[in-house]
């Protein structure tokens, strides 16, 4: 996910299954519809921007564990969970 289209364009082109336009869409709700509710088990979210972080979260699986790997500096502490 992320809102540059160029940086989407690379990710398909390496072998991304599906990219999200995180401009245009919830992020963590377009997760969710591609895993049919159930949620990411894993995302490595790597832009370092605190609501691209967020919205990755809301993308995880609520059910099982979930690993949300991130760049974010630590002073991003004020996510919603």
């Amino acid at each position: 996910m992320h809102p540059i289209k160029r940086r989407r364009d690379v990710a398909a082109e390496n072998g991304a299954d599906h990219v999200i336009d995180s401009a245009k869409e919830d992020a963590g709700y377009a997760i969710k519809q591609l895993t049919g509710g159930r949620g990411a088990d894993v995302i490595l979210e790597m832009s370092g921007y605190s609501l691209v972080l967020q919205a990755s979260i809301k993308g995880l699986n609520k059910y099982n564990y979930g690993i949300c790997e991130s760049v974010a500096p630590m002073a991003v502490a004020k996510i919603a969970f």
